[in-house]
């Protein structure tokens, strides 16, 4: 974990078992409906003091900008968390113990540290990045769900020429990002309330959203 400009931010890592989190969005990502756990639907909008808490996810397919924006929201002063860090997800089923042996191995967050992340942040806007499979589950908690998207010139570009993450930079590879985001972007637009092309600014679009968390100010 580091911080910046005195906000939180995990910042992603290459874990040992696999490249990190897919590039893609799992196919139950904006299926809030099918649950196997119930993560607390209703929580305080308001702190110790009285003052107005927002928790705003922000959510898209590879390489349209997530970290980068938590990055420049951390620097800012604000909290921001990168749910794709092994420290809150990692690769499981979406549905445990239920023996169906057609389910497939995803990105999962870890829910009992997100809904506790989610459920004791008391002071200003939360904002957290990420995608998963279980995403949905948690999706009454949050005031605002935002989605980044970009076009495929953009995407093809960041994914051939990012640091971060070697995952895209294969023939195979981009064809399957550029796959997935066909497939699976249209569920995750149909459960935001937000949409932001991130082919603007990375200024333009860290405003944009730090206007949905109240007053701007940093937690």
């Amino acid at each position: 974990m580091a911080s910046g400009g005195g906000g939180r931010i995990t910042i992603r890592q290459e874990s040992s078992s696999g490249p990190g989190p897919p590039a893609y969005a799992p196919k139950t990502a904006a299926r809030p409906a099918d649950r196997t756990r119930t993560v607390t639907a209703a929580v305080e909008r308001s702190g110790p003091e009285g003052g107005h808490l927002s928790r705003i996810l922000i959510t898209g397919m590879s390489a349209v900008g997530k970290s980068s924006v938590v990055e420049e929201l951390a620097r800012r002063g604000h909290t921001a968390v990168d749910l794709d860090d092994p420290e809150w997800s990692e690769y499981g089923f979406a549905e445990p113990g239920s023996g169906d042996p057609d389910l497939v191995r995803d990105w999962l967050w870890k829910e009992d540290r997100v809904e506790d992340l989610l459920l004791s942040h008391d002071t200003g806007p939360l904002f957290v990045a990420g995608c998963a499979a279980n995403q949905g589950r948690f999706s009454g908690m949050f005031d605002h769900i935002v989605l980044l998207t970009a076009p495929e010139s953009v995407t093809r570009h960041r994914l051939a020429t990012r640091t971060t993450n070697d995952f895209g930079k294969t023939p195979e590879e981009l064809a399957k990002v550029l796959s997935d985001t066909t497939t699976f972007e249209n569920r995750l637009r149909a459960a935001a309330d937000v949409v932001i092309d991130t082919d603007a600014p990375l200024e333009s679009v860290v405003e944009r959203i730090i206007a949905l968390g109240g007053d701007g100010r940093p937690g």
